[in-house]
């Protein structure tokens, strides 16, 4: 008898090895070449690249080219970056020249890898896109591997969110140009949209290298293919959700993540919902893997979503109401686009230390924080755009205090959003350790280039964060908060306490935002005396749910402040006279905002929904 599985094995062994032998045999011509080159002088690189396109166009091909071309990038990298590929590499380099996918583990130099093929391939003269996930990442490589293309007489380009028509067009006519698949999926769009041929910035499509290609053509392709693609279909797909959505029972069908405002199919949940659909199974056919994503957005929608509260419907579009400042949000997603962004600029942490990390950043919350520094930015005539950054270094800063804040030795808190603290979802250790590299992230968020052209500008909102978070702010009024454990403050102690605890991050994020705005010195005055305001009234208003909020609207455990003898206005004042001074404070604070205008309106409306507010 034969040993069929035997066989088969065998032919799939030996096929592999084949594969790999006629790689090794490519590898050895271009280390043959390594010798001959390294004594060159850095002028012959650019002339070498001339001299390949040059023979291109006589129709040699670029497979014979190859090993000679991967040599001249090896050594361009060695005298530029200092850093060699290695043979494997060199492998990677090839098959992704073949059209291939693939996959390099976390440090073994992808980035590097796909300098090889992307350079061979440029010499067509027709142009290259490598995309990346996200600004940082496209703006980053272009920069870093641009260093070898340059060296070896190469234009390199960047496409980012906030460019012209102009520089568009401009970066897109360079031999290599790196950006996200946003971008350059939309500017297709885009110009499929122009009228004249000369509008157009981008021109034919000939080679890419896809960098996390699973992200990229399986994650993040949804978004390009709902617009791209027939809305009658799509239209007919969700409705047809919905009426599946509409008979599966959360909980047993449907986990139901309501501080996350997610949805996830449970296992009985998938089977109900292929039974209903006539479906066999989801994840066979790409049609059908569609489905549940689909299902589980209706599942939001008809679960963690409210009309006239979460959205309202205008014209026949839905349209996503700011939770703080009540204003319709045109354009805007429900997302952590920006945290998750951040989260994906760092360098390479154990797993264990991101996935903390990630847990605690990305918990979801109010993001007051972010927020103001957007609406200060704003109400002071800047851009939303100039605002990511410091929002994001801010409420890293925010999140490490919270993670450090809840650990034994503090608060002792089991839950914090809904969800179970960092320490006790990993161990206190990782905590800590997820704290530490929040807080050291952030600085690097708000020091690079990208957040500010102006060195000064970044220095200054650096210093001033800082200052912020540091001993004369917020970790100095958390050491106030456990000296007074027990202790009987008045006033002006319980004040002081209060605006370093908590008051100083928010008015960093008031004046981080009128920084970048260009606010003038009296728009300045005026935007830091309302933070302080609002600051002390976030403040009480955390006091007062902890007396008399309810533990699954506020996320974690009430009662502690009591419980523990914490020196608080409700503790002093008691509540209602507490309730009175949030409502004053916010009140005050509305009033240092005249000077604006109406262009302070959301800061009116958070003023408000801080000292309201249920959780």
């Amino acid at each position: 008898m034969l040993n069929i599985s035997g066989i088969i094995g065998k032919f799939i062994k030996n096929s592999s090895q084949r594969e790999i032998d006629k790689l090794k045999s490519i590898v050895k011509k271009i280390n043959s070449w390594e010798s001959k080159i390294k004594d060159l002088p850095n002028e012959s690189f650019p002339a070498k690249t001339a001299e390949f396109k040059s023979k291109v166009q006589k129709g040699s091909k670029l497979e014979d080219l190859m090993p000679e071309a991967f040599a001249y990038v090896r050594e361009a990298s060695k005298r530029t970056l200092s850093e060699r590929h290695f043979d494997v590499q060199l492998m990677g380099g090839i098959i992704l020249h073949q059209g291939k996918i693939i996959e390099m583990k976390t440090g073994e130099g992808k980035t590097l890898v796909a300098t090889l093929p992307v350079y061979l391939n440029s010499l067509i003269g027709k142009g290259v896109h490598v995309v990346t996930v996200n600004d940082f990442l496209g703006t980053r490589d272009s920069e870093w591997m641009g260093k070898i293309y340059k060296f070896l007489g190469l234009s390199v380009g960047c496409i980012t969110n906030e460019m012209s028509d102009h520089d568009r067009k401009k970066n897109y006519s360079c031999d290599v140009t790196y950006g996200t698949n946003n971008e350059f999926g939309f500017d297709y769009l885009r110009d499929n949209m122009k009228y004249n041929v000369e509008e157009m910035v981008q021109r034919d499509h000939f080679f890419c290298i896809v960098d996390e290609v699973d992200s990229i053509l399986i994650d993040e392709a949804r978004t390009p293919l709902i617009i791209s693609g027939p809305a009658v279909g799509d239209a007919d797909k969700y409705r047809k959700a919905m009426g599946v959505a509409r008979k599966l029972k959360a909980e047993k069908h449907c986990e139901l993540k309501e501080k996350e405002k997610q949805a996830i199919l449970t296992e009985e949940g998938i089977l109900e919902a292929q039974r209903l659909l006539g479906i066999e199974d989801f994840y066979t056919g790409a049609a059908n893997m569609e489905w549940p994503h689909a299902l589980e957005q209706c599942l939001r929608a008809l679960h963690l979503f409210k009309g006239d509260v979460d959205y309202v419907v205008k014209d026949g579009q839905i349209i996503i109401v700011d939770e703080f400042t009540g204003r319709l949000m045109e354009g805007r997603r429900w997302s952590e686009s920006e945290l998750a962004n951040a989260m994906e600029t760092l360098g390479e942490p154990p797993e264990a230390l991101l996935e903390a990390m990630k847990h605690a950043l990305l918990a979801g919350g109010k993001r007051l924080r972010p927020s103001l520094v957007r609406l200060f930015c704003l109400a002071a005539g800047g851009e939303e755009s100039a605002a990511r950054a410091p929002a994001v270094a801010i409420e890293m800063i925010h999140t490490y205090s919270l993670i450090h804040d809840d650990l034994p030795c503090m608060d002792d808190d089991d839950l914090r959003r809904g969800l179970p603290t960092c320490h006790i979802k990993f161990d206190e250790a990782t905590a800590i350790l997820a704290g530490d590299a929040l807080l050291t992230k952030a600085f690097e968020v708000l020091a690079a280039p990208d957040t500010h052209a102006d060195p000064q500008v970044r220095a200054d909102l650096v210093l001033a964060l800082a200052r912020a978070a540091g001993d004369a702010g917020m970790v100095g009024g958390q050491m106030l908060d456990l000296v007074a454990e027990g202790m009987e403050l008045d006033v002006p102690e319980i004040t002081r306490l209060q605006r370093m605890k908590t008051g100083e991050l928010i008015v960093i994020s008031c004046e981080a935002g009128a920084i970048l705005g260009k606010a003038s010195a009296d728009e300045r005055h005026n935007l830091q005396h309302y933070a302080y305001d609002i600051g002390l009234a976030f403040q009480i208003a955390d006091d007062l749910l902890d007396v008399e909020g309810k533990e699954e609207q506020v996320g974690k455990k009430t009662g502690k402040d009591a419980e523990a003898g914490k020196a608080t206005f409700v503790s002093f004042l008691g509540v209602e006279r507490a309730r009175e001074q949030a409502t004053m404070l916010s009140e005050q604070a509305i009033e240092h905002l005249d000077v604006f205008g109406d262009k302070a309106e959301p800061l009116r409306n958070l003023a408000h929904f801080i000292v309201n507010r249920s959780s």
